[in-house]
């Protein structure tokens, strides 16, 4: 479906064929630039249609993609980007201070964009395999220092197999993004959509990107991530059940 919407970040929204084509020259400067099959690539840009375009680029290559949260203290992304070995990172005049200093070479997508534009549109060969590395998340550090979780393409397509069986993907339908690249629950709502045909809404902190013309309304639920077993007694559940009566009573989807 080439003339679907793919990506919508505020008021710019691009098509399938744009995406492609888009992410394809950008796959290809980076390749010009020497990234190559099993190179860790950061990617520092705010949330955006570049955002999308950049992570899908760095696949195109072969080369895992390393998110860089331009919300993250600098000293935080700067760690990232050296102890991950990371030879090259995309980034924007906004974010360049974050990546800068480190030795990897950056591709700003904002200032080099004549220079992209002109490369060809079509794809490069990757060579990628289902062992090799898709994308490293660090973790958040709070038992020492963060250490990045390596995940390969043979990993994230059992996580998208997984997900067809869980979630209604047809026909694909529009999925707003809120999560930063930094936690991987965004493969699932970048990747996995992508790849299903949705159109994916890109959040950005501060703005609105609901319409009153959306064909339908936004479903809510609440979503449990784990117990607390440090604890016993009666105030243990307590939550969950006060959580499932207001679920109830504001006519929530699901209470998971």
């Amino acid at each position: 479906t080439p003339a679907a919407p793919a990506v919508s970040n505020g008021d710019e929204t691009i098509t399938y064929a744009e995406l492609g084509e888009r992410s394809r020259r950008l796959a290809a400067h980076l390749r010009a630039i020497g990234v190559r099959r099993g190179d860790f690539v950061g990617v520092c840009v705010e949330r955006s249609v570049d955002l999308v375009v950049s992570v899908v680029a760095v696949l195109e290559t072969g080369a895992a993609y390393l998110p860089l949260d331009p919300a993250f203290p600098e000293d935080r992304t700067r760690f990232m980007l050296t102890d991950a070995g990371a030879r090259f990172a995309i980034a924007q005049s906004s974010t360049v201070s974050r990546v800068s200093d480190t030795g990897a070479r950056i591709v700003r997508v904002d200032t080099d964009a004549a220079e992209i534009a002109a490369r060809p549109a079509t794809s490069v060969e990757s060579d990628a395999t289902p062992a090799d590395l898709a994308y490293v998340i660090y973790t958040s550090g709070s038992t020492g220092k963060p250490k990045g979780v390596m995940i390969e393409h043979g990993n994230a397509l059992n996580f998208f197999a997984g997900m067809d069986e869980r979630l209604p993907h047809d026909p694909p339908g529009t999925w707003l993004a809120v999560t930063s690249l930094s936690f991987d629950i965004s493969v699932l709502e970048l990747l996995w959509t992508l790849t299903r045909g949705f159109h994916v809404v890109v959040h950005r902190a501060g703005k609105s990107e609901t319409s009153a013309r959306a064909a339908k309304p936004v479903d809510f639920s609440l979503f449990y991530f784990a117990s607390d077993e440090t604890k016993r007694g009666p105030e243990l559940y307590r939550l969950l059940l006060e959580g499932a009566k207001f679920a109830d009573a504001n006519g929530f989807t699901a209470v998971w």
